[in-house]
């Protein structure tokens, strides 16, 4: 897979409609291409003390932000019909469900990867291959750009 966006999004509650952080990636034949990193107002801007604790933002770094119905045209290129992957897809995924069906805005199409999945499921393989083998550093090599594409696009 040589192209895809990678998505991040942090939640100001419990609920996964309540986005306050976009992040994303765009690679195109294996090089980054594009990158957003928004704050967005989460419904009536308020945040637990769990998820501030988890993320550092608070109300007043995003009270004059925009809400994610007004970010939303500005990211869908990004996701509709495409490939997007996401470290443990099911949350990402589903605050992006939930947020847009929040707004009363269509689900698009695309294709959802999660990376979670993806290592959990080959971290044996992966062991064998390379750890085992006295190859290490070549592990490092091999996952640290796409781990840190994921989870530093923020």
């Amino acid at each position: 897979m040589t192209s895809f966006t990678a998505i991040d999004f942090e939640t100001a509650q419990g609920p996964r409609w309540s986005i306050c952080q976009v992040g994303i990636v765009r690679v195109e034949g294996g090089r980054v291409v594009d990158t957003v990193n928004k704050l967005v107002q989460p419904p009536d801007n308020y945040y637990s003390y769990y998820n501030t604790e988890l993320h550092g933002i608070c109300s007043t770094d995003t009270m004059d932000e925009p809400c994610f119905d007004v970010v939303w045209p500005e990211i869908s290129q990004y996701i509709q019909g495409q490939c997007v992957v996401a470290h443990n897809g099911s949350f990402d995924f589903g605050c992006l469900k939930t947020t847009l069906e929040y707004y009363q805005m269509d689900v698009p199409s695309y294709q959802q990867e999660c990376t979670f999945k993806i290592y959990r499921n080959n971290l044996a393989s992966i062991w064998l291959r390379f750890v085992r083998s006295t190859r290490f550093p070549s592990i490092i090599m091999t996952l640290c750009p796409t781990l840190l594409l994921v989870r530093s696009s923020i």
